[in-house]
């Protein structure tokens, strides 16, 4: 309730309760007599009751007060709570991206490293081919001559005879 609307509702109540005092009054006439203690102590009863109903009233509005105050701070906490969770959220994101990009050079630099081998590897493999060759080469060359001078040979042997 607003303090407004309590204060009419108050209002209303002591003015009732004074009419109610007003007409018991007139109508027992003395209040010594049995229906006038009784009336009193109705009275005096609702009295009491309209003084409890006040201060439950302002307690309410104190309550009402203290939990408007922890409603906004609890909003102001969770606010911050928020802002909190937001920028780690963000930081975890930043991460992320960071080890994306160093993940990315890492893979670089294995590529790097394996081309490197690669040539390195191929480079080897293109010397010992080369090498093999020239070998053969070498020993092609010797047996052609060996084969040459073998027919020479043979046909000095061959056309000597018959000469």
């Amino acid at each position: 309730m607003t303090g407004e609307a309590t204060d009419r509702l108050s209002e209303r109540s002591d003015a009732a309760l004074n009419n109610l005092r007003t007409v018991a009054n007139q109508w027992v006439g003395t209040p010594t007599s049995a229906d006038g203690r009784m009336l009193s102590a109705l009275i005096a009863v609702m009295d009491e009751m309209a003084a409890t109903s006040r201060r439950a009233e302002q307690r309410i509005a104190k309550s009402e007060a203290t939990i408007e105050t922890l409603v906004a701070k609890h909003r102001s906490d969770v606010q911050e709570v928020t802002d909190t969770v937001r920028e780690r959220l963000q930081l975890g994101v930043n991460a992320v991206s960071a080890l994306h990009t160093i993940n990315e050079k890492v893979v670089e630099k294995k590529l790097l490293e394996i081309v490197a081998a690669m040539t390195r590897d191929l480079k080897v493999s293109i010397e010992n081919q080369a090498t093999a060759m020239t070998s053969r080469y070498r020993w092609e060359t010797h047996f052609r001559f060996l084969s040459y001078c073998s027919l020479i040979l043979v046909f000095g042997f061959a056309l000597g005879r018959f000469t």
